[in-house]
């Protein structure tokens, strides 16, 4: 009677501390990405908008990052953000992926054109019409030069 109740206490401490075992499912996911700020609406606050020059490199550059099949967009994320840091630029243009996905996870590869931004200065006048006219060509199906 005594070895079944102790064979009993064990059964059920074992249960117990299995279930509690740090390799339980609790999973957490941490994600950071840069936000895009938008103009200021219905505060009474008037920002004037700052116009930058890009200075495009014409060498492509590439970035990796690896990960789990289940977080596609993360790993575009990093892998632009590795880009980024490994050549000292502010932004990639034309970025291009591609993906290998094998049974341990999926790696993404990117490549694009490094940018910097340079000589930020308030909008002036001839900003706003070149503006304008961009904008006006891109909303076009057709352009015709004048």
């Amino acid at each position: 009677m005594k070895k079944s109740k102790v064979l009993l206490v064990i059964i059920i401490l074992s249960l117990l501390l299995s279930g509690c075992a740090p390799s339980a499912t609790m999973v957490r996911r941490v994600v950071t990405e840069e936000a895009k700020i938008a103009y200021m609406r219905d505060t009474g606050v008037f920002h004037i908008p700052v116009i930058a020059d890009l200075e495009v490199s014409q060498t492509k550059i590439t970035g990796t990052a690896s990960g789990s099949n289940d977080d596609l967009y993360i790993l575009r994320v990093r892998a632009v953000n590795n880009a980024l840091a490994v050549n000292n630029a502010d932004v990639l243009l034309e970025p291009r992926f591609a993906f290998e996905s094998t049974s341990r996870g999926t790696t993404v590869n990117v490549s694009g054109f490094p940018a910097n931004y340079r000589n930020f200065r308030s909008i002036t006048e001839r900003d706003s019409l070149l503006i304008k006219n961009i904008y006006q060509l891109m909303r076009a199906s057709t352009y015709i030069p004048q």
